[in-house]
């Protein structure tokens, strides 16, 4: 079975939450950017209402 957090599920204390974005790694910050934005900003805005 592929560990989905590629090895970083244990350094955040709390966990992670995987998220499937359009593309490659190598598109998230050059054709993608828009939607990778998005979606950090979702998840900031999220992680700060929790706090």
């Amino acid at each position: 079975m592929q560990d989905s957090s590629l090895g970083l599920a244990n350094l955040a204390a709390q966990g992670i939450e995987i998220h499937k974005l359009p593309g490659e790694a190598a598109s998230y910050l050059g054709e993608q950017v828009e939607t990778t934005a998005q979606r950090l900003k979702s998840c900031l805005d999220e992680a700060q209402n929790k706090s």
